[in-house]
Order: C-alpha cells, then structure tokens, then sequence
C-alpha cells in the first residue's frame, strides 16, 4: 500500500517512470529474435517479438472517442478500491485498445509496481491512461463531477438491465465498477446519500448457479458496449494514429 500511496503523491502517471519492457508489434507476420538491452538478467536476452511492417485489417480500424467541449476522452472506467492485480491489468490492456481512460480509487489491495500488472497489461501497460486517486472522495468531489455526462455503477444488485440502457448522444461515459471483494461496500454511505440517484446497472445472469462475472470481464463488457454506441458519433470520433 505504501507503493500505491507513494505514486500517489507523486501524481498520476508517477508509475510512468519505470523503465518500460520491449515493445511487441501484435502483428503476427515475420517473427524475429532481437536482443535485449545490455545487463537485462540472462532469462531476457532474447525475446520474441514481431515486425512492425504489417498493417491491421480494415476491421481492426477503430476511433477514439473525444468529448468536443473541453477534448477529453469520452469513455471512463472506474475501478473502486480493487483487490486483484491482474484484473487491473487486463481493464488496463482494453481501455487502451478502445480508447478509454482508467481511473482507480484507493486503496488499491497492491502495487502498481507489481509485476503482475504489467504482465497482465502485456507491453501495453506503460502506455495505459491511467489516472490514481487516494480515495472515492478525492475523486467523487473532483474528477467525476468536472468529467460529469453519464454515470452507471455496474453491480449484480443493480435494477437495470444491461441490455437496457439509453446511451446519450453527448457528453462522456463513466463506467464504475466496485471491488472484486467488497463491491460498493466502501462507498455506500456515499450511494445511499449522494448518489442515492445515480444509476446501477447489472449484467444478465441466465443460470441460477452463477453467482457473478469476474471484474475485468464485465468491465469489458460494459466498455465495449458503451464504445459500440460511442463510436458512431462521428463529431465525438477522431481517427487512431
């Protein structure tokens, strides 16, 4: 915890510092070997990796979403108080892919520093929008009331359907998600009172045994949905470069 503070007070990218892995190109044509930087340890002189010369299908060209009144990204997900590293990770990995900003609350339940993020977030990690608070109130007092638009706290409790909900036209996207342990249990005087009329939000579960989705992948979920709807904007939409 004294890691997450500390990158804390250092401010939001402080992790940014670390020193960053080779990159990989996803691209899967033409593997070479290349070699690592002189005194990586011994298990990383060599690594795969793949050219880059190799452009992405006419499907895989996607948008980046942008608020037009104050050029912010349009899509938000929030990670309250998460436990596990790799979720974290993961989430990380897809809003980079789609664009979106991450946003996590603290305490977080490990380092940023951790291995198991980073390799979880693959090379990408370094290059993730991500953006640390101390605590909700840090960030409910400031960061989500200056990003304002549309609010929805996924929870298996929630009374809306998933399937269900109307995407505004304008404006930015917030997606909050609770801890994989607790859920909203850390903020929920704070639902009770303030947002009391905030929207919640659950994913269909079509079998009565299931008890829940993993965090990453309703974030997932959620994130690509809200893309999906998004993305047609086109005065909201930029090219990716």
């Amino acid at each position: 915890m004294a890691s997450a503070q500390a990158a804390f007070a250092a401010g939001p990218n402080a992790w940014h510092t670390h020193g960053a892995p080779a990159r990989t190109n996803l691209c899967r044509k033409r593997p070479h070997v290349v070699q690592a930087a002189p005194g990586a340890a011994t298990a990383r002189k060599q690594r795969r990796v793949l050219a880059s010369s190799c452009a992405y299908g006419a499907g895989a060209q996607g948008q980046v979403a942008i608020d037009p009144m104050d050029g912010e990204k349009a899509l938000h997900v929030v990670f309250v108080h998460p436990q596990i590293h790799w979720n974290t990770g993961n989430i990380g990995r897809t809003c980079l892919g789609l664009g979106a900003a991450l946003h996590l609350i603290g305490p977080l339940g490990f380092s940023l520093d951790e291995k198991q993020v980073r390799r979880a977030g693959l090379d990408y990690w370094q290059h993730v929008d991500v953006r640390v608070y101390e605590d909700w109130a840090q960030f409910a007092n400031g960061k989500m009331k200056q990003l304002g638009g549309t609010r929805l706290f996924f929870t298996k409790f929630g009374d809306r359907c998933a399937s269900e909900i109307e995407w505004n036209e304008r404006g930015k996207t917030v997606l909050v998600f609770g801890s994989e342990v607790h859920g909203f249990d850390g903020i929920r005087d704070w639902l009770h009172s303030e947002g009391k009329h905030e929207i919640r939000v659950a994913f269909p579960m079509v079998d009565d045994r299931f008890r829940s989705f993993n965090l990453s992948t309703t974030a997932s979920m959620a994130l690509w949905d809200a893309y999906r709807h998004v993305a047609r904007r086109g005065h909201v939409a930029r090219a990716l470069k």
